[in-house]
């Protein structure tokens, strides 16, 4: 069973969380005849800001609109440049030994709902084409603050860069070859 739900607040404008609409997928039956769902809440300007997967009882559109009471189990949060670039993901997965008393929206290995967060970063050019991603993990257990620039992608870098996987390189890679194909030997660049 598969059923999607779209509802706008009723005021004429945002609800209080700052959100445009709520997207809710339910998929079936959950714990206690719960329905499992997918919400995804989204911005002003119409980008997804939050997602979340879980199951809960929610019987009211109010309820739709947030996850008080849900028991989350998986979470993902996304940052966006004044472009619509996304620049930052994090992604929350519950701690399997996590109690369903437990609800909202997940938190970190030392705050409740307890669960494992990810993160990454990309990095737009101003035209708002990729040249750079970075894949950090945990992060050590630390909040990712997103650097403005793109981390030094070699293996000895200093902090967490050396524990990211940067695309960077290989963009460039791709640059110089596609420029080397089309100017004759005298201007090519070499990598």
């Amino acid at each position: 069973m598969f059923e999607q739900v779209t509802h706008a607040p009723l005021a004429p404008d945002h609800n209080e969380a700052g959100c445009k609409k709520v997207t809710l997928n339910v998929s079936g039956e959950a714990p206690g005849r719960s329905s499992r769902f997918t919400k995804q809440v989204f911005d002003s300007t119409g980008w997804m800001v939050h997602s979340y997967t879980g199951y809960g009882n929610d019987t009211t559109y109010a309820d739709a609109l947030n996850v008080t009471g849900d028991v989350i189990l998986s979470q993902t949060d996304m940052a966006y440049d004044d472009a619509g670039n996304s620049i930052q993901a994090s992604r929350r997965q519950r701690y399997h030994n996590a109690p369903a008393a437990q609800t909202g929206e997940l938190g970190s290995p030392s705050a409740t709902p307890n669960a494992r967060v990810q993160y990454s970063a990309s990095y737009p050019d101003a035209v708002g084409r990729m040249i750079a991603s970075a894949e950090y993990g945990t992060n050590g257990g630390t909040a990712l603050t997103r650097s403005a620039t793109p981390p030094d992608p070699s293996p000895n870098a200093a902090g967490s860069a050396r524990h990211l996987q940067a695309s960077y390189l290989s963009w460039l890679r791709t640059r110089t070859t596609q420029f080397n194909q089309h100017y004759p030997k005298e201007r090519q660049v070499n990598t």
